[in-house]
C-alpha cells in the first residue's frame, strides 16, 4: 500500500520542524483516505495538507480543543487522515506512544477506515535528496502500528515519483526564503491568539513557489 504525499504537504511539514530543529513536533495530515486493502496497487491515503500542532508534549486537552478546529475548517471531501512526528534527538528513530494512540484516535473517528501514522527519520534530513519521511498504517492482525506504507509524490505532482523531487525541491526552496519564520502551530497560537496554525500567507507563498 502506498501514502501519497502532496509538495505544499511536505513542505509544510518541513518547515515546521526547521522552526522548531531542538524540540519534538507534531500535526495532522490532512487529504482523502483511500482503500486499506491487500494488493500492490492499494492506496493508504491522499495527504494534500498539513497542520501543525505543537513543538513539545502533547496534551490531551489541547489536543481536542485542536482536533475540533481543525475539523471545522475542513473542505468538502477533505479529512484529518493521519497523524506526523519528529522526534528531538536526531539518532532517536522511535516511535512515541502518543503519536500511535492519536493515529489510532484519528483511525477509530472515520469509522475504521483507516489512517496513516508518518514520522520524520531525523538522520537522512542532512541528503538534501532523501525526503526522510517512513509511514505506517495498522496492522488489522495485530492492531499495532507495523504496516510499512510506501511513499510516493501526490496530487499537485509530477507523476507517482518515489522520491518526492519535486516536493524536496519546493521544500529546500521555502527553508532558503525562510519561509519557516513566521510559520505557527497551535502551540504558538494558544500563546498568540494573532499566530494562525493554519499558516494562510506560508501556504499561498508554497503555491506560488510551486507554480514558478
Amino acid at each position: 500500500m502506498a501514502v501519497e504525499i502532496g509538495d505544499v504537504a511536505y513542505a509544510k511539514l518541513m518547515l515546521h520542524l526547521v522552526r522548531h530543529p531542538h524540540a519534538p513536533v507534531c500535526g495532522f495530515l490532512v487529504g482523502r483516505l483511500g482503500a486499506f486493502e491487500t494488493g500492490t496497487k492499494s492506496r493508504a491515503a491522499v495527504v494534500d495538507d498539513a497542520v501543525p500542532l505543537f513543538h513539545g508534549n502533547v496534551l490531551a486537552p489541547m489536543l481536542e480543543v485542536a482536533t475540533q478546529i481543525v475539523a471545522a475548517q475542513l473542505e468538502s471531501g477533505q479529512a484529518i487522515v493521519g497523524f506526523y512526528h519528529v522526534n528531538e534527538l536526531a539518532a532517536d528513530r522511535s516511535v512515541p506512544i502518543v503519536a500511535e494512540q492519536v493515529a489510532s484516535t484519528i483511525e477509530e473517528n472515520q469509522g475504521g477506515a483507516g489512517a496513516v501514522l508518518l514520522q520524520v527519520i531525523n538522520e537522512k534530513l542532512s541528503d538534501r535528496r532523501d525526503h526522510a519521511l517512513q509511514a505506517w498504517a495498522r496492522a488489522k492482525s495485530s492492531g499495532t502500528w507495523s504496516s510499512a506504507l510506501e511513499i510516493k509524490e501526490g496530487k499537485g505532482a509530477v507523476g507517482t515519483d518515489k522520491t518526492l523531487f519535486s516536493a524536496l525541491r519546493l521544500a529546500n526552496t521555502a527553508v532558503e526564503c525562510e519561509l519557516f519564520k513566521s510559520y505557527a502551530d497551535f502551540d504558538d497560537h494558544l500563546e498568540n491568539p494573532e499566530r494562525n496554525p493554519f499558516n494562510p500567507d506560508t501556504d499561498a507563498a508554497l503555491r506560488g513557489l510551486f507554480n514558478k
